[in-house]
């Protein structure tokens, strides 16, 4: 059904519906009494095949209920990726054009609709009650507001001569679903406050993003070097990873595939990377030696450091750069830091002389 996406239900011809599935109109007829009975068959196939993708969602895993709500955004902005065609929904797109003209459609729309905001009314019951919510909203009626959202934000992504920075579903409407469970007292700590955040599983305050020319690659190149284990993997229609997060050594490291449209430059792009991501771990000659062989390129051999680790780094062949350590000692205290580092100093300064 990707050509009703792109040109809209009574734009699409049953002779353009026959070719784009390399099926005769005779055949078409067999299945179908009319274009009607496909939009409305197709309303219910795509039900089940975005039921599975949204229940095997992240956004599930928090124990805070406002944190799944927020997610559920979050979630919701990641698929919205690409060029309209790509992310626009099918149901959406065919509700829009026949609310007032195929009430058959409408409400076979209506109802693929109503099926996926009825998954986040348990939810919001719960976190309406636990929040104290007192502004005049009810768990039904606010899974509607993400797709109005998200639909307002399909209108910025249509090509125009000047960019702008189109406004994302979590921040229109996290904004105001925090607004409405979120009381002053009850508001979130600021990030030098934040000790008792709840985090998804298997997250950290502070994770790495990155850009990848082939990020699917790039998750083969981790599992092989470093031991990743992969957490979750959300593709585009076109095949590029829209989001993916693996676990290295218990810390999540997030990726997706490079996308120019967007900003989204991988080393490769940009000729180079000035950030290091530093991995702790026991063996640190033998993961470097691992990511050789798994395809990487050492860029200084693993060796003793003054500061009390065997450490080297290498680059992945996607262009991100990693250093490795592992601890020989206990950390020093900062008087002592500063000693070791002087002592080195002077004896590469002596070597040289």
């Amino acid at each position: 059904m990707c050509i009703v996406r792109q040109k809209g239900y009574h734009a699409t011809s049953v002779e353009e519906l026959c070719a784009a599935a390399d099926v005769t109109k005779g055949a078409f007829f067999h299945h179908f009494k009319s274009k009607q009975d496909l939009a409305v068959a197709a309303a219910e196939h795509w039900s089940g095949t975005t039921g599975a993708l949204f229940a095997q969602a992240p956004y599930h895993a928090p124990a805070d209920l406002l944190d799944r709500v927020i997610g559920y955004l979050g979630f919701r902005a990641a698929l919205i990726r690409g060029t309209t065609s790509e992310f626009t929904c099918l149901v959406g797109t065919m509700a829009q054009e026949t609310f007032l003209t195929n009430p058959a459609i409408r409400d076979a729309c209506f109802d693929s609709i109503a099926g996926h905001a009825e998954k986040l009314e348990a939810d919001l019951a719960a976190a309406i009650a636990v929040y104290g919510v007192t502004a005049d909203v009810t768990a039904k009626a606010l899974p509607c507001t993400p797709r109005r959202s998200c639909k307002a934000r399909s209108s910025w992504q249509r090509p125009r001569t000047t960019r702008r920075s189109p406004p994302t579903a979590s921040g229109t409407c996290g904004g105001m679903w925090n607004c409405c469970f979120v009381s002053r007292k009850q508001r979130r700590k600021t990030m030098t406050e934040a000790t008792d955040i709840t985090l998804p599983v298997g997250m950290h305050v502070l994770s790495p993003h990155l850009v990848c020319a082939g990020a699917a690659d790039a998750i083969d190149f981790y599992k092989a070097a470093f031991g990743a284990t992969e957490l979750i993997r959300l593709a585009a229609p076109d095949g590029r990873l829209m989001h993916a997060c693996l676990s290295v050594n218990g810390s999540s490291v997030m990726l997706v595939d490079e996308n120019s449209d967007y900003g989204m430059l991988s080393p490769k792009s940009l000729n180079g990377t000035p950030v290091t991501i530093h991995l702790i771990v026991k063996d640190a000659d033998g993961v470097a030696q691992c990511a050789v062989d798994a395809g990487g390129r050492l860029k200084m051999p693993v060796q003793e450091m003054f500061w009390g680790d065997r450490y080297g780094v290498l680059e992945d062949p996607f262009g991100h750069c990693w250093s490795v350590a592992t601890p020989q000692r206990q950390p020093m205290t900062a008087e002592e830091l500063a000693a070791a580092a002087r002592q080195a100093v002077c004896s590469q300064a002596g070597a040289g002389s």
